[in-house]
Order: structure tokens, then C-alpha cells, then sequence
């Protein structure tokens, strides 16, 4: 079977603090590289590349959330069950401190779990959830797959700004995928363009807005259309 490079040539960091957003168009490979990042991509082929934490950062350091949903709720338990074994295993085992839950899921507008299934509540709230139990890790860095997809851009601003906050306060760095690129602009403090497995621009957000370095990032530009403030007054 032949084979060919997916991504090429792709080199770039995230300190804490920030939040970086990756963007580009369709089949660009963003999604791509994320679950390369964490393994869930085994290459046809062997390639090359590293990748290097701050020093001590361990694994748990680390939330992922994915674009879909049903990869992090097991559709035959109680939402309830799966967030007590979450406390049980990854915040306790790890010495992190539990997240009062009704506390988190206002943060989030979720109402109280009570004895729902994952099905029974909608796509957006089963993706707050996610990017709820993903804050509760503390962790270091947190990275995010199309994390609005299923949100409307109300409830997707509260839960950005939610992250935001969080961000500021624990110092947590933020790597975003999104096609969105109006989301990216406006909570993301750099953004980089990925074009056909390429790295097309790496450029910090006021930068970008005034003149894109790139074909395909001023191409992107001309689809802005995220505005909060319209959004919040509506």
C-alpha cells in the first residue's frame, strides 16, 4: 500500500499560561496531530520526532478532551457512577484535591446528575462534562478537540470563558483545535495555521488579525465571525 506524510515538518511550543489555538482548514491535520501527541495514531510508517515536557511534568499533568463525546462516557453506567470512579481514580490516586461536583457543573450550566445515562442528556452537555472533568485533573496543560462543536456560541462563550479564567488563575497552558477560526481570535493568545501536514504560520493573535503571514491564514481570515458581545446581547 503506499503511504504518505500526513504532517510535516512541525515544530512548536506552548509555555504555561498560554493558550495557543490551532486552525486550518478541513483534512488540514489538526486533529491529526493532536492524536498523534498522545499515541492515539499508529503511523503506516515510521517517522521521526520528540516531543519534551517541562521538567517533573508527569502524564496526569495532561487533560485531553476529544471532539466526540462518546469517547469519554461509558453509555451503560449512570453519569453519577462515572464521575464518583473519576474522583476515585484519577484525582484521588493522583493526590489531587476533589472538585465540589455541584460547584463545577453550575460553573459549567449542567444540572445535577441524578440518575441519567449519557444518552439522555444532549451532545453539549455531555462535551461540558468532559471539559469540566478535564479542569478538575488541575492539570498543567489542556488540550481541547473542536471543544464548541456541539455547543451553541452562547453556551460555548460561557464555557470558554470559564476555561479562560482557569487558565489565568492556575496558570495552566491551553492548546486548542478548531475550525473556527473567530473562536480561535478571541481566546486564543497565539494562533497557528496548519495547511496541507505543514506548518503555514505561528503567530501571536494581534499579529495575525492585522496581517496574516500566510496564504492560507489570510484565507481563513475572511470567514471571522465570532463575536461574543453580539452573541451575549442577543
Amino acid at each position: 500500500m503506499d503511504t504518505q506524510p500526513i504532517l510535516q515538518e512541525i515544530d512548536l511550543s506552548i509555555y504555561a499560561g498560554e493558550k495557543v489555538a490551532i486552525v486550518g482548514r478541513s483534512g488540514s491535520g489538526k486533529s491529526t496531530l493532536l492524536r498523534g501527541l498522545f499515541g492515539l495514531y499508529a503511523p503506516m510508517k515510521r517517522t521521526n520526532g520528540s516531543i519534551q515536557f517541562q521538567d517533573q511534568m508527569k502524564s496526569s499533568d495532561i487533560a485531553y478532551v476529544p471532539q466526540n463525546p462518546d469517547f469519554g462516557f461509558d453509555p451503560l453506567k449512570r453519569l453519577v457512577w462515572q464521575w464518583k470512579q473519576f474522583c476515585k481514580w484519577h484525582l484521588k490516586a493522583a493526590g489531587k484535591e476533589v472538585e465540589d461536583l455541584q460547584e463545577t457543573l453550575t460553573a459549567f450550566g449542567l444540572p445535577a446528575l441524578g440518575r441519567k445515562y449519557p444518552h439522555q442528556w444532549s451532545r453539549g452537555m455531555q462535551q461540558r462534562l468532559l471539559i469540566a472533568k478535564a479542569i478538575a485533573t488541575h492539570p498543567r496543560l489542556l488540550v481541547l478537540d473542536e471543544p464548541t462543536s456541539a455547543l451553541d456560541p452562547i453556551i460555548a462563550s460561557v464555557a470558554l470563558d470559564h476555561i479562560s479564567e482557569y487558565s489565568v488563575k492556575e496558570n495552566m497552558a491551553l492548546l486548542m483545535v478548531t475550525h473556527d477560526i473567530g473562536l480561535a481570535t478571541e481566546f486564543a493568545d497565539r494562533i497557528i495555521v496548519l495547511e496541507g501536514g505543514l506548518l503555514a504560520e505561528n503567530t501571536p493573535k494581534e499579529q495575525f488579525l492585522k496581517k496574516p503571514a500566510s496564504e492560507a491564514g489570510k484565507y481563513l481570515l475572511r470567514f471571522k465571525s465570532w463575536s461574543i458581545n453580539q452573541n451575549k446581547a442577543a
